[in-house]
């Protein structure tokens, strides 16, 4: 059972990760050079988060994501 939670706490660690790299990128193409991931993984670890806490972390605009007030809280 160790091994389960580990592996969500690391889980949860590239989720962070990713909606912090977000808040300084601004896109999720540059969220996924950064952090060597496809396009779709980064999505994945910030809705993963939103879906988890139950709030939206991001808003789009176009290419550009701007955290939502929550988002800016969790970061």
């Amino acid at each position: 059972m160790k091994t389960g939670r580990r592996f969500f706490k690391e889980l949860r660690f590239r989720q962070l990760r990713a909606l912090v790299e977000l808040s300084r990128q601004k896109t999720f193409s540059a969220v996924a050079a950064a952090l060597k991931m496809s396009v779709v993984s980064a999505w994945r670890q910030v809705r993963a988060l939103e879906e988890e806490f139950g709030v939206q972390l991001v808003d789009t605009q176009g290419q550009q994501v701007v955290l939502t007030e929550d988002g800016r809280l969790l970061v």
